[in-house]
């Protein structure tokens, strides 16, 4: 073997000793799901409880799109900004299909978001915490 062979088989070996490590980086996406204070008070619905459905689609980067209201009683169904929100996720999933469940009693409680074998559940901020 000559020099330029070795010089050649080392890099590939470096190569290859990196690569499982970029790939895991690479597959750790980040979970940012938080609450969306873009969701609409409802006082006059004070003793009321519900839950407001969204479903959506995850593109190769675990950003939600295609968001679409599955079952939203009480809110508007042109509610731009809550779905604004919900784009501005990113979950540690990619490309498939998922849901945003959010709960109201009395006031929001929180938020139940799945896709695939992930979920996470976002506690709704205090009212006092919200913007208006």
């Amino acid at each position: 073997m000559n020099m330029e062979h070795l010089r050649r088989l080392a890099g590939f070996f470096f190569f290859v000793a990196l690569l499982p490590r970029a790939l895991a980086e690479d597959l750790q996406t980040k979970n940012d799901v938080h609450w969306c204070s873009t969701i609409p008070t409802l006082p006059v619905l004070q003793e009321a409880q519900f839950t407001a459905v969204y479903v959506f689609e995850l593109d190769g980067h675990g950003k939600p799109f295609n968001i679409r209201q599955a079952h939203v009683p009480f809110i508007s169904r042109k509610d731009s900004a809550l779905i604004s929100c919900i784009a501005d996720w990113r979950l540690p999933k990619s490309n498939m299909k998922g849901t945003a469940t959010f709960s109201f009693k009395w006031e929001w409680t929180g938020l139940e978001v799945i896709a695939g074998d992930f979920t996470v559940a976002v506690p709704a901020k205090p009212r006092s915490a919200r913007a208006n």
